[in-house]
């Protein structure tokens, strides 16, 4: 039976092009758990924190795959070391979506 899964990745959107700052391996396997999960019928939305101000709030990616651009902390590029402030603002934009 198909589930819907929700992937958090605060700091590496699938999105991202690889080798562009700060990401590499984490894209890749979130990409890849996204994609692989869809392909078995799952309904996956992938939350990663926003990074750039025109990012749309969701974007379908693959069918079956949604990413949601979550609006924590500046929308402009965070080192993922960084990150840990907005973890409380992320936490709760993730809850309210979830509960649509």
């Amino acid at each position: 039976m198909p589930q819907r899964i929700a992937i958090i990745s605060d700091h590496a959107s699938p999105l991202a092009p690889v080798g562009g700052v700060d990401s590499g391996g984490q894209n890749i396997y979130v990409a890849e758990t996204a994609r692989y999960l869809a392909a078995r019928g799952h309904l996956v939305d992938v939350f990663t924190r926003k990074d750039h101000p025109d990012l749309p709030e969701v974007a379908e990616w693959l069918p079956g795959v949604r990413v949601v651009h979550v609006p924590a902390g500046p929308a402009a590029f965070v080192r993922k070391e960084d990150v840990l402030p907005w973890i409380p603002e992320f936490t709760a934009f993730v809850e309210r979506f979830a509960a649509r």
